[in-house]
């Protein structure tokens, strides 16, 4: 009841987001996801889809980011007995009093919590910092004004009783060739410079893609939908955003909803928004790979598993297809194709700013060369 509260916007799922509902033979042949019942009214032109020039754009900090976080993602833990700092992860038992009386959701045991990660209500987790494992203390912090979880605490100050049970710290790998060949050898980069490269050509695709995909996704019309991937897609969501409620809040999504003051049918009707929008999304996919003539071969899938597993941290393809199914592998498959070829073909044009800007010195010009020759023809009648 202490985290800040749940954004009531829906969040994209990433690559559980589409069900898939038919599977291909899983033999030597080349195979494809099966087509969904849905129906498109037609199908744009996918190619030539324009992106200003600032969207191809990747700089250095970008590509800097990405490789901090790419070492963040690889990080290592161990406990330690000094003092809690920015970044550490922290094992605690609280309990949390308003008024000298503890308030139902403010009590946990042996609840972990990193530190700077803005779960909890502001302040809560800058003062753990400085304390060290096996210390018990009380801090005091103050709901925000705003606080919907539980409108009893708004705006009000509480205490909390803290004992820190275990204080564990983040080694970040050191970014090296030998860090590139370690974590990312499905890259097939060899050294940092070839790992640079291939991950300024990554956020350049998926850069093009944020900035065309969803525009075109709406000039697509859909004729029909097919009522069981939509059916699916609900259950999926729905149990997605109950999971990140409880998460978030650490209650049920009853309970989110009347604090949030989001009606039942409000709610389902979102869900059903974001279904359909994910099925007419796997239908434009499905449309596009046939219209291209794409199937999946046997080795491609192999490859492209494979990859997939590294990258969720699964133990082997079979791991990721128990996870989310071979048909969902090879939609994901498809739709990265699918990407790839519209960013490939883009038509990258001038930003609205940039061509203003021309057209505003360009005519400034003129202006000043106009002024010019009549300075200089008033000059020769004076000399005259």
């Amino acid at each position: 009841m202490i985290r800040r509260k749940l954004a009531v916007a829906l969040l994209c799922m990433c690559m559980a987001g589409t069900a898939l509902t038919g599977c291909g033979d899983s033999g030597s042949e080349d195979t494809t996801p099966a087509a969904t019942e849905g129906k498109l009214k037609s199908l744009p032109d996918y190619k030539g889809l324009e992106v200003y020039q600032s969207t191809v754009e990747v700089t250095d900090e970008d590509i800097d980011t990405q490789m901090k976080n790419a070492a963040e993602d690889n990080a290592t833990t161990k406990e330690k007995d000094g003092a809690i700092a920015e970044g550490d992860t922290v094992n605690i038992d609280y309990e949390g009093k308003l008024d000298g009386t503890a308030f139902d959701g403010g009590t946990a045991t042996g609840y972990d919590l990193e530190i700077g990660s803005g779960k909890f209500i502001p302040g809560f987790e800058d003062q753990l910092v400085g304390h060290k494992k096996g210390e018990s203390f009380q801090i005091k912090v103050t709901f925000p004004e705003n606080y919907s979880n539980d409108p009893n605490l708004a705006g009000k100050e509480t205490t909390f009783d803290i004992t820190v049970n275990k204080v564990t710290e983040k080694i970040v790998p050191e970014v090296n060739d030998e860090f590139v060949t370690k974590y990312f050898d499905y890259t097939d980069c060899k050294n940092v410079k070839e790992f640079r490269e291939y991950i300024e050509k990554r956020l350049r695709l998926n850069q093009i893609i944020n900035s065309v995909w969803n525009s075109y996704l709406g000039t697509v019309e859909v004729e029909s939908y097919d009522s069981e991937d939509v059916a699916s897609m609900q259950e999926r969501i729905s149990s997605y955003m109950e999971y990140q409620i409880y998460y978030t809040t650490g209650g049920d999504v009853a309970t989110y909803l009347q604090n949030a003051g989001i009606s039942q049918e409000e709610w389902d009707a979102q869900i059903l928004t974001q279904a359909q929008a994910s099925s007419k999304e796997k239908m434009v996919v499905m449309e596009i790979a046939k219209k291209e003539g794409w199937t999946i071969s046997e080795d491609e899938y192999k490859e492209q598993a494979s990859i997939y597993a590294t990258q969720q941290s699964a133990n082997s393809v079979a791991e990721l297809e128990s996870l989310y199914g071979k048909e969902e592998i090879e939609y994901s498959i498809l739709s990265n194709k699918v990407f790839d070829l519209i960013a490939d073909n883009v038509k990258v044009v001038e930003d609205p700013t940039t061509t203003a800007a021309s057209e505003t010195t360009t005519e400034n010009e003129t202006t000043a060369e106009g002024d010019t020759t009549e300075a200089e023809g008033d000059t020769t009648t004076a000399a005259e």
